[in-house]
């Protein structure tokens, strides 16, 4: 259950209270940081947790805090365990952060709040066994046959509809939290047009692919393995 949510203003005032403990250099490094994390307003995401949680049980404390300090993870690309690791040995992070050393939550915390947001323990509704091996080996590009009509159509269906494929994606939480935080908020401070369409632009992200590629030429087979030819790549 959740006894209580800091609020933004309750953030900013605890930011007031730390500043002082912070050397004026490390105001100076993180000043835009600082700027960034004061203008991300949490409390648009108060009511769509409290439904993630029970209304029995033990108190789950910090969970803002915490929250917090994921997307501080992201803006200085470490890790949670770094991440606690800096608020207990940086104050200019808990003051990022608007907490104070003595309630620094511990890392099981912060799995078991990524468990609360992204549950991807939960098994998927179309999953299915996975079936043997084709025996035939089939041509360069060429496909092999559907085993059965109406396969494409049957997922395009499903991928489609409001329920149930779209209750059963472990993102389904976080992208309504990106939503309510960021999205929202852009739109009613006139960042963002009142009407909004998402689309492809091509834009690179970070995959599990090769940075190098793959060769398509023939000069491993001529005995050259380092040559200059053209390669293919998966991702961009």
């Amino acid at each position: 259950m959740l006894k209580h949510l800091q609020s933004h203003q309750e953030y900013l005032n605890t930011q007031s209270q730390l500043r002082g403990t912070v050397p004026l250099e490390a105001l100076e490094e993180y000043d835009e940081l600082i700027a960034t994390f004061q203008l991300l307003n949490f409390d648009h995401a108060h009511d769509y947790l409290q439904t993630l949680y029970s209304s029995t049980g033990r108190p789950a404390l910090n969970q803002i805090e915490i929250f917090r300090s994921m997307v501080l993870c992201t803006f200085l690309d470490t890790s949670w365990e770094k991440m606690i690791h800096l608020l207990h040995h940086r104050a200019v992070f808990r003051m990022i952060i608007g907490i104070s050393k003595e309630e620094i939550p511990t890392l099981p915390s912060f799995y078991a709040f990524n468990i609360r947001i992204m549950p991807t323990d939960e098994k998927s509704i179309t999953r299915k066994p996975i079936g043997k091996k084709p025996t035939k080996k089939y041509k360069k590009n060429e496909k092999m046959p559907e085993k059965k009509d109406g396969r494409v159509q049957k997922m395009v269906h499903l991928a489609t509809k409001d329920k149930p494929f779209n209750d059963s994606r472990p993102e389904r939480h976080l992208q309504t939290l990106f939503k309510l935080i960021s999205v929202d908020s852009s739109i009613k401070q006139g960042l963002l047009a009142d009407s909004c369409y998402l689309s492809g632009d091509g834009t690179s992200v970070r995959t599990g692919a090769t940075s190098y590629g793959r060769k398509i030429c023939d000069c491993r087979k001529q005995g050259i393995f380092k040559c200059n030819c053209p390669r293919r790549y998966s991702d961009p």
